[in-house]
């Protein structure tokens, strides 16, 4: 998972999705998961994740990803999310770990190439 945003601000992260198959990506389904999920691994659930979106999208290379965004600011620099995913084949869910840096600190401080906690995902 890449984070784009900073806590404070609206979520924006990114996860690429690979060794998906056309098949599996038009039945894909989404979303983050409810807070029942995240008290079954007993993970907090933050409420700025309540109504948050998550879009199946490809790049300019047509490589699939998901983009998740929230309409409400995060308001701890510790954010754990977990990802629910359905498809034709089956289901599951994801979790990430993900610490936020404070607005303007990583566009001034981290070299351009480097992605905080950057992952791929494979469905198998």
């Amino acid at each position: 998972m890449t984070v784009k945003s900073s806590f404070g601000e609206l979520l924006h992260a990114e996860i690429d999705l690979l060794a998906v198959s056309q098949d599996e990506l038009a039945t894909l389904e989404v979303r983050v998961a409810n807070p029942a999920a995240y008290a079954e691994r007993n993970i907090a659930f933050d409420p700025a994740l309540t109504g948050a979106r998550v879009e199946v999208l490809r790049r300019a290379d047509r490589q699939p990803y998901l983009k998740i965004t929230s309409d409400r600011a995060i308001s701890e620099p510790a954010l754990d999310l977990v990802v629910e995913v359905t498809w034709s084949g089956g289901q599951l869910l994801r979790e990430y770990a993900t610490f936020m840096d404070s607005p303007g600190y990583a566009a001034d401080s981290l070299p351009a190439k480097h992605h905080r906690g950057a992952s791929r995902w494979r469905m198998t």
